[in-house]
């Protein structure tokens, strides 16, 4: 199952670009749950649009992030070059901070 959850910033004009963040995860994952509180902390500064992916759904990426979940995707939305970042388990807020500020293209 996938679900998308749109966290944004009410517009302002020198608000960052809109990230496009996939979570890989599956049911019953605490490292999941604790990266999504992160996310959560970091909305404001850093929007994104997360899309959750359970990896139960799909044997392929079963196979691929059963013993790495939770893995983040993370898509800047400012002149997407089509690369993404991503981070596996474990993830730091540290790790997580850096990434997002990378994607939106935020000088540090």
């Amino acid at each position: 199952m996938t679900r998308r959850y749109p966290c944004c910033l009410s517009a302002a004009r020198s608000a960052p670009a809109m990230l496009r963040i996939t979570l890989y995860t599956k049911e019953d994952c605490t490292l999941c749950d604790m990266v999504k509180v992160q996310l959560r902390m970091f909305r404001r500064m850093y929007p994104h649009e997360l899309t959750e992916v359970d990896i139960a759904q799909d044997h392929e990426l079963l196979v691929r992030y059963r013993f790495q979940i939770p893995v983040l995707e993370i898509d800047g939305g400012h002149a997407d070059t089509g690369n993404a970042i991503v981070l596996k388990a474990p993830i730091s807020t540290v790790d997580l901070a850096t990434a997002l500020r990378s994607a939106s293209g935020i000088s540090p």
